[in-house]
């Protein structure tokens, strides 16, 4: 399947509103199931993970120097404390609500990319770019 704004669209539409989407349908190819748990519980939030990774990939493909994926994670889970950390690691419900409230504070505070004529949260990127990565 062809990149096509169309695509994005479909994908973004998938994590735009994740607090109120329910979990993916059993995203648990191989390639997912060698990923770290917190890869593995954000493919989840997507409808279609592989439409997220793609969006990612072109993002890292103009930025390579975010490709780097334990930095990806920091950058995702640098305003969770502790226990939202633990916490998030076992319950998807709760991740969902945690990358839904930095998505929402991204856009409130000016946190925001450009992308290929989109205006994504900077948290938004960085989980697709996660996810793209440790394909």
């Amino acid at each position: 399947m062809l990149f096509t704004r169309r695509n994005m669209i479909r994908a973004l539409v998938s994590v735009g509103p994740l607090a109120v989407l329910g979990l993916g349908a059993g995203y648990a190819s191989s390639r997912v199931a060698g990923q770290h748990g917190l890869e593995r519980m954000l493919a989840g939030l997507f409808s279609d993970p592989s439409a997220a990774e793609r969006v990612g990939q072109r993002y890292l493909d103009q930025h390579p120097q975010a490709a780097a994926p334990r930095w990806l994670r920091g950058q995702i889970a640098e305003r969770w404390s502790p226990a939202e950390m633990l916490r998030a690691r076992s319950d998807p419900r709760f991740l969902r609500r945690l990358i839904a409230r930095q998505q929402a504070s991204d856009f409130e505070n000016g946190d925001v990319v450009s992308f290929e004529g989109w205006m994504l949260s900077r948290t938004e990127l960085n989980v697709c770019a996660l996810l793209a990565s440790a394909a």
